[in-house]
C-alpha cells in the first residue's frame, strides 16, 4: 500500500488559508526525525553516551553511530498515531481524502455507523498501537511500552489509562488497513534511517524515558515549523534521501533559533587562580582555602558529581561553583550550567555576575544566557542581553553572552545553555506540569547549582530531593551551597544523588558523591575571619525594642534592626519617630513597599551601608527578613527579633562584615547581638507577637533554649554545631519544667506539619527514577499559564513549587477625581488599564514596566479574599482588565487609594490599606488602629 498510502494521509496543513499546502505524515516524521539528528550531532559526546546506555549499545565509534539512528527513528515515529482515523477526520477538506478512502483507509461517517471521536489525541494512538509493531519487530515488551509512552507524549501529557482505553477502540484507530499503513510508516522510518535489528534491552528506566521524551519535544517544536510549501509529492519516493534534504533543513532551523555546538567553554582543566585571574586586578590571584580544597577534590572525578560547599558567607562559594562546572564540562563533557536561587532578587544579582563570569570564560564563544523567573522581562540586564530574531545590530553581533529569543518562551527556557533563575523553574520538572521532561531534558547532562538549600520549609525541601534523584539519573552534576545543614538533612541529599553513607567532616566542608563513592573533607576556616559577638537579652515588647535601640543608637554608629513582620517593623518606626529619632537617621526597609520604593531603599542601603558606603555618623536600619536575604552591608551592632537559629547566625553575619578600622565603629568596636525574647528564665510571647505565625514555634523555642545561657558566639567556629544542636531533639539539661513541656508541645505539632509536608511533596511530584514510570500523575496545568510560586495554583488544587499562605499582587492607583493615576502626585501618570490604553501607546513595554514598578505582594489573607469585591467597586461595568492578557501582570490586581484628609486609603471588607511614603502599606482595622 506504501506507494500511495505515504502521499495521502496529512499530518500538518495550511488549512484555512491554502489547502494545497500539507504535509504527508511520513514527510513530518522524517523531518522530526532529522531535526533529532542534527541536534545530537551539536551536543556534546557525552549526551549520545547516556542515550547509548538507554538502549544497550556500546559506547565506541559503531555504537555511538548506532545509537544516534535508533534515537532518531524512534523519534521520528512521534506521529505514527497520525495515521488513524481519530486524526485524519480533523481536517474535513482534506484532498486526498476521496484516494485513501479507496485504499480503505476511511471511516464510518453519515450516521452508519459511530464515529471516530477527535478529542483521542494522536500520541495516545501511538502509545497504543506502536508497542504491537515493535514487539512484531524484536523489541521486548517492556522496552516498547516505555518509548511508545515516551514518545507519545511529545505534546505534554502522559495518556491516562482512560485515554489508553479510548484509543484502543478500533474506531479510532482504525482496522487492518490502517494497520498495514503505519506498519509500512514503521518500515519507511527505519530504512531512511538505516536501522535493521533492535537494541537488546529489556526495560527502559526513568532517565531515558525523560531523555527520548525531552528530545522528542524539542525536535518536534523545531521540524514543525519547516515550511510546507517546500513539499512535492515525488520527495518521498525515496525516504533516504528525503530524510538527508530533511537534515540540511533542521540544521538552518537551528542556527536559526541560535543552537550551537555545545562544547567546553575551556580546552583543558585549569586552576583556580587561572580562571579568576581577572579578579585580582594585575596581582596574581590567591584561592582562599575553601576554593584551593575544591579544586583538589574535583581533580579527580570523573563521573558526575554532587559536590556540597558548607561554609559561611564571604569565602568564595560562588566562584566554587563556576569553578566545579568549567571543570567538570572540560572533563565529563557537561551541556551547560544552570543557577538556581531561592528569590527573583537574589537570581537577579546572581544573572549579572554569572553573565561577566561567562565573557570573562568564554573565550571569544557566542553563548546563550536566559533569566527565568516571572518577573525577567523588566530585568534591564536581561533585556540588554536580549537578541530578537533577524537583527543584524553591530553590538549584538559583537556581544558573547546573549539571550536569543526563541530560548526567553518559558518551556524552552531551560534548553538554553546558560541560565539563572529561581529554584522554581527547576523544581517543575518534578511536577506533574506539561512538558515537564522537557526541563528535565534541559537540565540533564549539565552542571546545576542550587544555592542556599537551607533556605527552604520541609515541603519545597523534599522536591529538591527528588530533583536531586531526577538529575542523578539524567547524568547531571549538582553543586549545593549553604552556609550549613543539619546533619539529617545532608544526609539525604548526599543520598538522593546515590551516596552509600554519609561520612561526617568538622565545618567548614566541602563533601563530594561520584559513584556512590563519597569524600568529606574538613577546610580550616581563615582564622583573620574569626569574631566573637557578645549577646545581650531583652523582652519582645515593641516598647523593649524601642528603648533598647534608642540606647544604642545614641552611642553613635549603624544599628541594624531585623524584626520578624512588617507591622512590627513599621511600630518601631513610628515609636521611635515620637521618641524624637530624626527622621534623617531613621531608615525603614520591608517588602510591603512598591517594587520602585523597594528598590529605592535597598540602593539606599547599600549606598550607605555597602561596602564602599558613605557610612553616616549614626544611623538606625528597621527591616525584616529582607535584611537577611543576600544584601552586602555592614552594621555596627545589630538587634534581632527571636528567629530559628540558623536565621539568627545568617542575620548576625551583617555585623562587623566588612574591615573597618574598630575605632571608626563608634561605641561598638566589639560586636553585639541584642536579641528580643531572650530571658534566660522567661518564655518568649509567640502568640502575642505573631512569631509563632512566621516561623515553627519548636524552631523558636529550640533556639531560645540553646541561647538563654550564652553571652557570647564565636563566628564562624560556633556557627554549625549550634545549627546542629537546633535541629536535635534532645533539650539542654538545664531548662525549666514549663520550657521543657512547651518544646514537647511545640516539637509534636512540628513532626505533624514535617509529615504533612512530606506528603504534600510525595503526593504532588512524579516517582523517583528508580520507580518511573510508576503512577501516571496527569499534568494538571500549562506551566506557561503561571508564574513562579503561584498564588492560585494551591486553592485551585495544582501543583506548587512552595506551600505558604495565600498571596496576591495588587498595584495601588491614586484617584484624582475620575482619573487613576500611578501615583499619588497630581501630576502622574494616568494608569494604562484596558486594551485601548496599551493600543494607542507607541511601546507596551514602558507601561507594563510602569505598572510592574509600582506592584507589591500581599500575604494578608483579607486582602487575597476582598480584591475582587474591591475591584468591581472601583470599576464596574467595565471591559476586563487587559493586564490579564500581559503575562508580567496577569495575576496583578489594581488596589484603588482615595485621599482623605491627606492620606491615601483604600477601603477592603473588614480591612483598610493606608499608603504611607514612609511606612509603606500600613493595614488598619476599621474602627481603628493597625492590623
Amino acid at each position: 500500500m506504501m506507494p500511495d498510502a505515504h502521499r495521502l494521509l496529512w499530518a500538518k496543513s495550511d488549512r484555512g488559508r491554502d489547502d494545497r499546502r500539507w504535509l504527508p505524515v511520513l514527510a513530518h516524521l522524517l523531518d522530526v526525525g532529522a531535526c533529532a539528528w542534527e541536534l545530537l550531532g551539536l551536543e556534546p559526546e557525552k549526551t549520545l553516551e547516556l542515550y547509548a546506555r538507554d538502549l544497550g549499545f556500546a559506547t565506541d565509534a559503531a555504537g555511538l553511530e548506532a545509537t544516534r539512528r535508533w534515537v532518531c527513528a524512534l523519534v521520528a515515529l512521534h506521529d505514527l498515531g497520525k495515521a488513524s482515523p481519530a486524526f485524519q477526520q480533523q481536517w474535513p477538506e482534506w484532498p486526498a481524502k476521496a484516494q485513501a478512502a479507496s485504499l480503505g483507509l476511511s471511516w464510518p461517517t453519515d450516521g452508519t455507523g459511530p464515529c471516530p471521536n477527535p478529542v483521542v489525541p494522536h500520541g495516545v494512538i501511538t502509545q497504543v498501537t506502536l508497542p504491537q509493531l515493535m514487539r512484531k519487530h524484536g523489541w521486548h515488551r517492556r522496552a516498547a511500552k516505555g518509548i511508545a509512552d515516551a514518545i507519545g507524549a511529545h505534546h505534554g501529557f502522559r495518556a491516562s489509562p482512560a485515554d489508553q482505553s479510548a484509543a484502543e477502540r478500533p474506531k479510532e484507530q482504525g482496522g487492518a488497513a490502517w494497520e498495514q499503513v503505519r506498519a509500512e510508516l514503521y518500515g519507511a522510518v527505519c530504512s531512511a534511517l538505516e536501522v535493521n535489528g533492535p537494541p537488546d534491552i529489556t526495560r527502559f528506566d526513568g532517565g531515558a524515558y525523560m531523555r527520548l521524551a525531552g528530545l522528542t519535544s524539542f525536535a518536534d517544536w523545531v521540524g514543525s515549523s519547516f515550511d510546507l510549501g517546500r513539499y512535492e509529492p515525488q520527495h518521498l519516493e525515496d525516504p533516504r534521501a528525503y530524510f538527508g534534504r530533511a537534515c540540511k533543513q533542521a540544521q538552518e532551523k537551528l542556527k536559526q533559533i541560535g543552537w550551537e555546538q555545545r562544547t567546553p567553554l575551556a580546552s583543558r582543566v585549569q586552576t583556580f587562580a587561572e580562571v579568576f585571574a581577572y579578579l585580582s586586578e594585575g596581582r596574581p590571584f590567591r584561592p582562599r582555602p575553601l576554593q584551593q580544597a575544591a579544586e583538589e577534590l574535583l581533580r579527580g572525578v570523573s563521573d558526575p558529581a554532587l559536590l556540597l560547599v558548607e561554609a559561611p558567607m564571604g569565602e568564595g562559594k560562588t566562584e566554587v561553583a563556576w569553578y566545579a562546572h568549567l571543570t567538570l564540562q572540560t572533563t565529563l563533557k557537561h551541556r551547560g550550567l544552570y543557577i538556581a536561587l531561592p528569590t527573583q532578587a537574589t537570581g537577579n544579582a546572581m544573572f549579572t555576575r554569572t553573565a561577566e563570569f561567562l565573557e570573562r570564560a568564554g573565550g571569544g564563544r557566542s553563548l546563550d544566557l536566559q533569566l527565568l523567573h516571572g518577573g525577567k522581562d523588566l530585568n534591564q540586564d536581561f533585556q540588554a542581553l536580549r537578541v530578537r530574531p533577524n537583527t543584524d545590530a553591530p553590538e549584538e553581533q559583537a556581544a558573547n553572552v546573549r539571550a536569543r529569543e526563541w530560548f526567553t518562551v518559558r518551556k524552552r527556557a531551560l534548553l538554553s545553555e546558560y541560565g539563572v533563575g529561581t529554584v522554581d523553574q527547576a523544581l517543575l520538572g518534578v511536577l506533574p506540569v506539561a512538558h515537564q521532561f522537557i526541563r528535565l531534558w534541559g537540565l540533564g547532562n549539565r552542571t546545576v547549582v542550587l544555592d542556599e538549600v537551607h533556605a527552604y520549609d520541609v515541603y519545597t525541601g523534599q522536591l529538591i530531593e527528588q530533583l536531586v534523584r531526577w538529575l542523578h539519573a539524567l547524568g547531571s552534576s549538582v553543586v549545593l551551597m549553604s552556609a550549613t545543614l543539619p546533619r539529617e538533612r545532608r544526609a539525604a541529599l548526599l543520598h538522593a544523588y546515590g551516596a552509600q553513607d554519609a561520612p561526617w567532616a568538622d565545618y567548614p566542608r566541602l563533601t563530594c558523591v561520584t559513584g556512590g563513592q563519597v569524600q568529606a573533607r574538613h577546610v580550616p576556616a581563615d582564622p583573620a575571619r574569626d569574631r566573637t559577638l557578645s549577646l545581650h537579652g531583652l523582652g519582645e515588647r515593641i516598647e523593649d525594642l524601642a528603648e533598647r535601640v534608642r540606647t544604642l543608637h545614641a552611642q553613635g554608629g549603624i544599628t541594624a534592626v531585623i524584626v520578624n513582620t512588617v507591622q512590627r517593623a513599621q511600630d518601631l518606626r513610628q515609636r521611635l519617630a515620637q521618641a524624637g529619632l530624626p527622621a534623617s537617621e531613621v531608615l525603614l526597609f520591608h517588602a510591603r513597599y512598591r517594587n520602585k520604593d523597594r528598590r529605592d531603599r535597598e540602593r539606599w542601603v547599600l549606598e550607605l551601608l555597602g561596602k564602599h558606603g558613605a557610612r553616616p555618623e549614626r544611623l538606625v536600619l528597621i527591616g525584616t527578613q529582607v535584611l537577611e536575604q543576600s544584601l552586602d552591608y555592614d552594621a555596627d551592632v545589630m538587634v534581632t527579633d527571636l528567629a530559628p537559629l540558623d536565621l539568627i547566625l545568617q542575620r548576625a553575619g551583617r555585623l562587623h562584615r566588612h574591615d573597618r578600622d574598630p575605632s571608626a565603629r563608634a561605641g561598638h568596636a566589639r560586636p553585639a547581638l541584642h536579641i528580643a525574647g531572650l530571658h534566660p528564665e522567661t518564655l518568649p510571647d509567640l502568640q502575642g507577637t505573631a512569631w509563632g505565625h512566621v516561623y515553627q514555634p519548636w524552631t523558636l523555642l529550640r533556639a531560645w533554649a540553646i541561647l538563654r545561657q550564652r553571652s557570647t558566639l564565636a563566628l564562624p567556629r560556633d556557627l554549625d554545631d549550634l545549627v546542629q544542636a537546633a535541629y536535635q531533639d534532645a533539650d539542654p539539661a538545664d531548662l525549666p519544667p514549663a520550657a521543657r513541656t512547651a518544646l514537647e508541645d511545640a516539637r509534636l505539632r512540628k513532626v505533624t506539619q514535617d509529615a504533612g509536608g512530606e506528603t504534600a511533596a510525595l503526593f504532588a511530584s512524579i516517582v523517583a527514577p528508580d520507580r518511573f514510570p510508576g503512577e501516571v500523575k496527569l499534568p494538571m496545568w500549562d506551566d506557561d499559564a503561571r508564574p513562579d510560586d503561584d498564588p492560585q495554583a494551591e486553592q485551585d488544587g495544582l501543583p506548587r513549587t512552595r506551600l505558604g499562605d495565600e498571596s496576591v499582587t495588587v498595584i495601588p492607583l491614586f484617584r484624582h477625581g475620575d482619573r487613576l493615576l500611578l501615583d499619588p502626585q497630581p501630576q502622574a501618570d494616568v494608569a494604562p488599564l484596558f486594551r485601548q490604553d496599551f493600543e494607542s501607546a507607541p511601546s507596551v513595554f514602558p507601561l507594563v514596566a510602569a505598572l510592574h514598578e509600582r506592584s507589591v505582594r500581599l500575604g494578608r489573607r483579607e486582602v487575597v479574599k476582598g480584591i475582587c469585591s474591591h475591584v468591581q467597586h472601583h470599576l464596574p461595568a467595565k471591559p476586563a482588565l487587559h493586564w490579564t492578557e500581559i503575562a508580567a501582570l496577569r495575576d496583578a490586581r489594581p488596589l484603588v487609594f482615595t485621599e482623605r484628609q491627606g492620606r491615601w486609603t483604600a477601603q477592603l471588607p473588614n480591612l483598610g490599606v493606608e499608603h504611607d511614603p514612609e511606612l509603606g502599606l500600613v493595614f488598619t482595622r476599621p474602627q481603628g488602629g493597625t492590623a
